[in-house]
Order: C-alpha cells, then sequence, then structure tokens
C-alpha cells in the first residue's frame, strides 16, 4: 500500500491541527434585500376564517330586523330594545342600505360623516334635532317615515342617549363616535370566538404567509434578507400562534383584544374638527401608532400584496408607502398575488385584481408633481418589470 507524506515522515502520529476558518473573520459582503408583505381580510378568508363583515353584520341585522317587526315589547320601545340588544346606530344605518357592499361599514362612516353638498345625513338630522330640542313646534314631517334619518332619529331618542337633555352637534357627534366604539368591541368579540372556532387557522395562516414571503426572494448567500408584514387585518402572530423569528409584524388597525379601529380615510378631512376624530389618521394619531423602522425598515425592494381590496378607504397608506421608496424613480418591484374563492373563476378573480391595481396606481399617479410621471407610472412600471399580477 503507497504510503503517504505524513507516515513517510512520521508526521502522522504527531498532534492533530485545525485550521482556522477564516471565512468567519471575514466581513459580510452581501448586499442588503428587504420585502414587504402586505395582508388584508382576503389573506384571513383564504384561511376559512369568517372575518368578512358580511359574516359579522348579517346576524346583527336579522336581528334588527326581527325587533323592529315585532315593534313595543314588555312596554320596551324599539330603540331601547335595540340597545339592549347590543346593536348601534351603525347597524340602523347599514341596514337601510343596499347593493353588494351594504355592509362595508367604512363606506357607511364616510356616507355619513363627511361633508357634501347639498347636506344630507347627518347634516340633516343635526337640523332636525335642533328643532326637536330648541323648538317643540318642530315639523316631524321633515323626516320621511322610512328613511335612514328618521330610523336613527328614533333609535338615539328612544334608546336614552341623554339627547332629551339638551342638544348640541358636538354631543351628536360624540354619541355617534361612541356606537362606533361599541360596534368595534362587538367585532373584536365576534372575530376572537371566529379564530377559537376555526382550528386550522393557525397552521394554514402560518403556510400561507410562509408561502408569501418566500416567493421571489433572492438566495441568502448573496444577499442579507430582510422581512417584515403590514397587516390590515385584526389577526396576527398571537392568533397564529408564533412569533415568525422575529420578522416586525404591524397591525396598522389595531389587534384583538387591544384595541380596532374602523374609520374613513383621513386625506383632506383632518382640519375638520366633525370628521377628524372618524379618520383612520386621528385614531392612529391617538394611539400612538407604529414607529416607521416597524412599517418600512429601510429600502425596499419588493412589495407583496395579498387579500388587500385596494379601496379607497386606504389609498393614503399606499400613498405614503410608495412616495416613501419613490416608486416612480426608485427600483422597488410591486407584486399583487391573487387566488380564486367561491363562486369566482380564475379570470374573473385576476380580471378584478388587475382592475383594482390599475385603480390604486392610477389614483397614486395622479398625486406625482410631474403629470407625464403620472400618467405613464403603469407603464414605466411594467416596462421595467416592476409591476406583476400573480396567482398564488
Amino acid at each position: 500500500m503507497a504510503m503517504s507524506l505524513f507516515d513517510k515522515f512520521g508526521l502522522s502520529d504527531g498532534p492533530q491541527m485545525t485550521v482556522p476558518d477564516y471565512n468567519l473573520h471575514l466581513p459580510d459582503m452581501r448586499s442588503d434585500w428587504q420585502q414587504l408583505v402586505v395582508i388584508g381580510n382576503g389573506f384571513d378568508s383564504a384561511c376559512q376564517l369568517k372575518s368578512d363583515f358580511v359574516s359579522f353584520f348579517t346576524p346583527r341585522l336579522e336581528k334588527l330586523q326581527s325587533i323592529e317587526r315585532i315593534g313595543i315589547s314588555n312596554g320596551k320601545s324599539v330603540g331601547s330594545q335595540l340597545r339592549e340588544a347590543g346593536l348601534t346606530v351603525w347597524d340602523i344605518i347599514l341596514s337601510d342600505r343596499s347593493g353588494d357592499n351594504w355592509c362595508d361599514i367604512e363606506a357607511a362612516i364616510a356616507k355619513w360623516i363627511r361633508p357634501c353638498k347639498p347636506p344630507h345625513f347627518i347634516d340633516l338630522l343635526d337640523s332636525i334635532f335642533a328643532l326637536e330640542f330648541n323648538d317643540r313646534a318642530w315639523q316631524r314631517s321633515l323626516l320621511p317615515q322610512e328613511s335612514t334619518e328618521n330610523h336613527v332619529r328614533n333609535y338615539l331618542i328612544e334608546g336614552k342617549f341623554g339627547l332629551e337633555d339638551g342638544y348640541s352637534r358636538d354631543k351628536f357627534n360624540k354619541l355617534l363616535l361612541d356606537e362606533l366604539h361599541r360596534l368595534e368591541e362587538a367585532f373584536d368579540t365576534y372575530l376572537t370566538k371566529q379564530v377559537e372556532e376555526t382550528p386550522r387557522y393557525p397552521e394554514d395562516a402560518r403556510q400561507l404567509l410562509h408561502d408569501l414571503i418566500k416567493r421571489g426572494v433572492p438566495s441568502e448567500e448573496d444577499y442579507r434578507i430582510e422581512r417584515s408584514v403590514l397587516s390590515f387585518n385584526y389577526t396576527g402572530p398571537k392568533e397564529m400562534g408564533c412569533d415568525f423569528d422575529g420578522i416586525p409584524y404591524v397591525n396598522i388597525h389595531g389587534r384583538l383584544g387591544e384595541g380596532i379601529i374602523f374609520g374613513v380615510d383621513g386625506k383632506g378631512m383632518m382640519t375638520n374638527a366633525n370628521v377628524a376624530p372618524f379618520t383612520k389618521t386621528y385614531r392612529l394619531m391617538a394611539k400612538g401608532g407604529p414607529q416607521h423602522y416597524e412599517v418600512l425598515p429601510g429600502e425596499v425592494d419588493l412589495i407583496k400584496f395579498f387579500g388587500h381590496s385596494l379601496a379607497a378607504a386606504d389609498y393614503s397608506y399606499f400613498q405614503a408607502m410608495f412616495d416613501a421608496v419613490n416608486l416612480y424613480d426608485g427600483d422597488t418591484c410591486l407584486v399583487f398575488y391573487y387566488r380564486p374563492y367561491a363562486g369566482k373563476s380564475e379570470l374573473e378573480v385576476r380580471t378584478d385584481m388587475m382592475n383594482r391595481v390599475t385603480g390604486l396606481l392610477s389614483t397614486y399617479g395622479e398625486t406625482l408633481d410631474n403629470v407625464d410621471h403620472g400618467n405613464n407610472l403603469i407603464h414605466r412600471l411594467l416596462l421595467e418589470g416592476r409591476l406583476s399580477v400573480e396567482l398564488i
């Protein structure tokens, strides 16, 4: 058998030497790479959690209609029964709306609270209340019997909220805001119960988030990968049963058990004292809000969206996000993921998502100082390979 050089010179019996790994002392030459994952209610729905407003409001609407159908019971007015049943003035407002989005609480708030011309809803009701409490000769005929305003008026009077002791617009606004808080607490209780009754939610949510995070990510041998999650839902790591290994996870509208927020977009509304308290911006400011490094911890290379309706109520968030990454002149890529759901084909869902993306980016383009940049934003993103709509 051939003798090695170590054997020939008697080195094999000497001390065993360990060659140090000098790579451990070399500087990390990898570049940073950051992704932000944005999720909305479609994420929880994809995990079979009944977190949508339809599932929440439908039984409440049935309860409301049942009480109204029976009328005065045991000497109690309809308004007092509704309040005792845990219903709010916002349930009444929604019960008189129609269409596919009848349960859109944020649209209902916007429709009632935002100023408009000619005045209606809250402005009209404000005038009616002022007449009722300051002039006993007011005419009830000003409010049609089946109008939303009349239903709201009856509830607020019969529910004994204190308006009978004196009226002012400030008191009225506070009452509506208090009712909104009651609705938020009811939804918190409802969704907490849904999580408890959906045993697969933690596992399904963790797996779906893992799938979203790993897509389109470069090799960790070449990059230092950073990740963060911005959730418009009220569920989070606690409900999923993990901490995601320190990945920043921000619930922008609050978390279950810690206070949740319903509200309208604050753009152009923050100087209106009657409207501001109903905006998400005002409510977030009052809660302290997340730190910037939690939401956008650095230069973002890729922003992924899944399960978000991209509705107008959240445009201000997206505008701030796109401004922060300098979307037009920067290098940030946008990926919008979609998944077919019951009653909708893949083509229908994809087409709907493309329309929503087009609406979002077109609206954002209108905010750019350079009009030409705004007009060709989508074209530029496509040309540079920075925009895609993908199935997951």
